[in-house]
């Protein structure tokens, strides 16, 4: 189930591609946007997706979310 849910959506394997070429980055969402060329709302459904699956850290740094 959980490679079906992987696999499932373009946009998804994007940012898989972003994060498992630059594994030792962090983004925010409108970096994450910006270099994938998706639209902010796409990346912040997929970012939450990623993170439920465990596969995507959220990090809180002051006021500021990677």
């Amino acid at each position: 189930m959980m490679l079906e849910t992987l696999l499932s959506s373009k946009s998804r394997a994007k940012l898989l591609g972003l994060f498992f070429l630059n594994p030792r980055n962090r983004y925010y969402l409108r970096q994450m946007a910006g270099l994938t060329r998706l639209p902010l709302r796409t990346v912040q459904r997929e970012a939450s997706r990623l993170e439920a699956c465990g596969l995507l850290v959220k990090e809180s740094e002051g006021n500021r979310t990677y």
